[in-house]
């Protein structure tokens, strides 16, 4: 890429609100370079980034905003302290395959604080 369109493309990004795009500019047009990427190839690189960080930043803010008072992950679970928990239904779910393909779930057991289980039925009703 010229130092002239550089710096164009440069100024432009940075005026479309894209900084994580632009910081990764110049980088990305020497990687494009070297291994003769496309024009698209390279606008999708540049951007991917750019979109990941967009999705990051969202999902950061819509959890800061549900105050949630605690925040766990799927990956943190101790599944040996809770025997009565498939771990396969719960790794199915986890997909959301559910979601893609209209089908019910329903999730039934105690809450917090008493020993919570969880049995999934599919297409129950």
């Amino acid at each position: 890429m010229s130092v002239a369109y550089e710096q164009k493309a440069s100024s432009a990004l940075q005026q479309l609100g894209l900084a994580i795009a632009e910081q990764q500019l110049d980088q990305a047009a020497q990687q494009a370079a070297a291994a003769g990427w496309s024009y698209t190839h390279f606008l999708g690189y540049l951007l991917e980034a750019e979109m990941r960080f967009r999705h990051e930043k969202t999902v950061r803010l819509n959890l800061q905003f549900a105050n949630l008072p605690y925040q766990k992950k799927l990956a943190d679970f101790q599944f040996q302290e809770q025997p009565s928990l498939d771990r396969r239904v719960v790794d199915e779910l986890a997909t959301g395959r559910y979601l893609q393909e209209g089908r019910n779930v329903i999730l039934l057991g105690l809450t917090f604080p008493l020993n919570p289980f969880i049995r999934a039925y599919d297409n129950f009703l």
